[in-house]
C-alpha cells in the first residue's frame, strides 16, 4: 500500500469487507501500515515508497455469502467481475483502493445421499435447529429420541444432506412408500439458516419424492416452520400429536408433487 494511506485501507478493509484491525507489534506500527483479520484470515499491508499495485498475484478469500458481499463491495463503488471457471467454488474478483486484485469465493453446495457413518452428525444438527427457535433444555432433552436419525436411515435413498466442501449444513429424510410419502425431518444448521439452504432441501426432497412415485408429502412440522412450508406450496390439513411432548400439537401440512 502507499505510505500514509492508512486511513483509506480501514475504510475498505474494514468498513466494507468488515474485517477487524489487529494491532501490529510496536517494532512493525512505526514503519506504517495496517493489519486486519477475518476468521482465520490475517491480511497484512505493509508500506512501499515506491507502491505498484498487485493485479496479477493476489490472496483468494473464502466467504460465506459472496452475493451479500458482492453487494457491499458495489455499494462502496467497487466494480466486481464475476467467474465462473473455478470448479466446486463461485468466484468474483475486485479490487481494493490501491488497485490491488482481491479474489473472493464460496465453496458451492451439494446435495447428496447420506452415508451411515453421518448419523450421529445429522442427530446433532438437528438438535442445534430445533435449538434455533429458543426451546429449552428440557424440551431438547425430550426431543432427542425422535431427533436422533439411526445408520439405517442413511440408506443412500431417503436421507439426503447439503454441504458445502466438508461443512454439513443441513439434510432432508423422507419416510414411507408411494404414493403418499412423509416428509420426515428437514433441518438446516443455525449458522446457514437464512441464506436460502431451506427452499433449496425442500425443492430437492420434491423431485427425489416425485422420481419414486410420490405424489403428495405429508409434512408433521414445527409450529415455527408452519409459515415456511406455507409460503413453499403446502396447505394445512389438521393437527397431531407430537411424538415427544405431551399435549403438544403440530400443524399437519400437506405439499402436493404431482407425477414423474
Amino acid at each position: 500500500m502507499p505510505r500514509g494511506a492508512e486511513e483509506t485501507a480501514r475504510a475498505f478493509f474494514g468498513g466494507v469487507l468488515g474485517m477487524a484491525e489487529i494491532a501490529k507489534p510496536p517494532v512493525l506500527a512505526a514503519r506504517g501500515g495496517v493489519w486486519f483479520r477475518a476468521g482465520g484470515l490475517e491480511l497484512h499491508l505493509g508500506v512501499e515508497d515506491d507502491f505498484r499495485p498487485a493485479r496479477k498475484g493476489h490472496p483468494g478469500i473464502h466467504v460465506t455469502d459472496l452475493d451479500e458481499l458482492v453487494g457491499r463491495l458495489r455499494a462502496a463503488g467497487q466494480q466486481v467481475t464475476r467467474d465462473g471457471d473455478f470448479p466446486g467454488f463461485r468466484r468474483s474478483y475486485a479490487h481494493d483502493p490501491f488497485g490491488n486484485r482481491l479474489e473472493f469465493l464460496e465453496p458451492v453446495v451439494t446435495l447428496r445421499p447420506a452415508v451411515p457413518a453421518e448419523a450421529g452428525a445429522l442427530s446433532r444438527l438437528a438438535l442445534r435447529s430445533k435449538a434455533h427457535w429458543g426451546y429449552d433444555e428440557a424440551f431438547l432433552d425430550a426431543c432427542r429420541a425422535e431427533l436422533t436419525v439411526g445408520p439405517e436411515q442413511c440408506d443412500g435413498v431417503r436421507t439426503v444432506v447439503a454441504h458445502r466442501g466438508s461443512d454439513l449444513l443441513g439434510f432432508h429424510r423422507m419416510a414411507g412408500e408411494p404414493p403418499v410419502a412423509e416428509l420426515a425431518d428437514l433441518f438446516v444448521d443455525p449458522a446457514a439458516i437464512g441464506q436460502g439452504l431451506g427452499a433449496t432441501l425442500l425443492a430437492d426432497a420434491v423431485e427425489r419424492a416425485r422420481a419414486l412415485g410420490v405424489v403428495r408429502l405429508v409434512i408433521d412440522a414445527d409450529p415455527n416452520a408452519e409459515g415456511f412450508y406455507l409460503r413453499m406450496g403446502a396447505r394445512r390439513v389438521g393437527t397431531v400429536a407430537s411424538g415427544s411432548i405431551p399435549g403438544r400439537e403440530l400443524p399437519r401440512l400437506e405439499l402436493d408433487v404431482g407425477r414423474a
